[in-house]
């Protein structure tokens, strides 16, 4: 632990903490990993009876009648939470937006209208420099930066490898075992990935990591689950996600766009060869046919033909396992963390 000179009050504002999402997982290896730099660090949450999944070393607090202009530093970590820094009127520190993904992409595939036209919204509030954006790789840089001609701070993901490294598989059996995400948001890619798994002319297992059980029409006697044999993990503990990780043969990520994808990097970690599609923030770490094998998104075809070719294909395998794991290596929070420090001491 070192404590810096120059302690801050750092306060990052959360919806709802509970919430299993490689989103979540950032915020809090920024807010732990500031707090054990010697910060004083909270969060700020709009649901006051959320629990939060991953482990917290700081306070959590209701959001409700709390002062936003006291923190010299304050992170927003979702666009709901403008209005209430606008309002703030903040004379002291600086206020951030942590910018996990391209919102004004996901407006469009998504039906609640829940960000709106994000920008269009808020444009004088970034324009007059109120909130400073905050993004987590390389492809979000240069996409805020051609569509709108602002520039960002990049504070690139990492990976914890006390906790994301080969470990004894939590599955043995002699069938491949392929591990992927459930999601039901279909710009996930879920139906893609399981549509290539189940046209590929191979025995394999296929195993899913997810934040809750799928729910199917009641079926053949059966209401939670799917129509094909998988192996469901949901809301793992922590502890157990290097095992299930480890069992893999192969992990797949069929994202029509992601803003970074940590569970690609957590399973590149792990040793696990790493199927993923060209969606954008990935290729921090997603290096074509060097670190992972990279297809396009929503091409169901090219996602068989790479699960086949990766299975069959013993060197492979072992390539992009080695190369993988290595590359991971390079992308840790400590490095990450020093960076948004210095960010925050320098404004």
């Amino acid at each position: 632990m070192r404590y810096t000179s120059c302690a801050m009050y750092i306060v990052y504002l959360v919806t709802d903490t509970s919430y299993l999402a490689g989103g979540m997982r950032v915020i809090f290896e920024h807010v732990n990993r500031l707090s054990a730099l010697g910060h004083k660090v909270e969060v700020w949450q709009e649901k006051n009876e959320a629990q939060p999944y991953f482990k917290s070393d700081v306070p959590i607090k209701s959001l409700e009648g709390q002062d936003l202009s006291a923190p010299d530093i304050l992170v927003l970590t979702d666009l709901i939470f403008m209005d209430d820094a606008l309002a703030a009127k903040r004379k002291k520190g600086t206020t951030y937006f942590l910018m996990q993904h391209d919102f004004e992409w996901l407006a469009q595939v998504t039906l609640d209208g829940k960000y709106g036209s994000w920008f269009g919204e808020h444009e004088e509030f970034y324009r007059s420099g109120a909130v400073k954006i905050i993004v987590v790789s390389t492809w979000l840089q240069s996409v805020m930066r051609e569509r709108h001609n602002i520039e960002t701070y990049l504070v690139r993901n990492g990976v914890d490898s006390s906790i994301f490294h080969p470990d004894t598989p939590a599955i043995k059996q002699d069938k491949p075992i392929v591990l992927s995400v459930y999601d039901s948001q279909q710009w996930k890619g879920f139906d893609e990935t399981i549509g290539a798994l189940l046209a590929s002319n191979l025995e394999i297992t296929i195993a899913l990591i997810g934040r809750s059980y799928p729910l199917t029409p009641f079926e053949n006697g059966q209401y939670y689950g799917f129509s094909f044999p998988s192996l469901f993990f949901c809301r793992p503990e922590q502890s157990e996600l290097a095992n299930i990780y480890s069992s893999a043969t192969l992990f797949v990520s069929a994202s029509w766009k992601e803003g970074f994808g940590l569970p690609g990097l957590e399973a590149m970690a792990c040793g696990v060869p790493l199927l993923t599609t060209d969606s954008g923030g990935p290729s921090d770490y997603a290096i074509p046919d060097e670190t992972a094998f990279v297809v396009p998104p929503q091409d169901q075809a090219a996602l068989v033909a790479g699960v086949e070719r990766i299975i069959k294909d013993d060197k492979l395998r072992e390539k992009l396992s080695q190369n993988g794991s290595m590359k991971a290596k390079e992308l840790n929070w400590e490095s990450s963390i020093k960076s948004l420090e210095d960010l925050f001491l320098s404004k």
